[in-house]
């Protein structure tokens, strides 16, 4: 079963883990987009449906909800007296994507 068909499953996670409703769109769109984002660096047609593979997106997808700007967009404190400084990892999936090794086609010679 592709891991698609537990996105319902999913997005309750990330809900429940972010204390907010299932149904608030970023909440899906945050799912939606990690689960691309993995397909991409995996460069798989499609994920398994692994707890491993779920716990990841699970964990990706809350780190995609949360990665925030400040209140006036800028995301440096110069000019901007609301800021709150947040710093988010370079690598967008920095820790993540340890957990999709597993599904990743590796390329050799045997």
């Amino acid at each position: 079963m592709p891991i698609v068909d537990r996105r319902t499953d999913i997005v309750d996670r990330v809900a429940a883990n972010l204390h907010i409703d299932s149904l608030d769109v970023w909440v899906g769109s945050a799912v939606d987009a990690a689960i691309e984002y993995t397909l991409i660096k995996t460069e798989l047609a499609e994920l398994a449906d692994t707890e491993l593979n779920v716990n990841g997106l699970v964990g990706f997808s809350t780190r995609l909800y949360m990665d925030s700007f400040s209140p006036t967009g800028a995301n440096v404190a110069v000019g901007d007296p609301n800021f709150e400084p947040i710093f988010s990892p370079e690598k967008l999936d920095k820790h993540w994507r340890e957990y999709f090794l597993n599904s990743k086609i590796l390329w050799g010679v045997a």
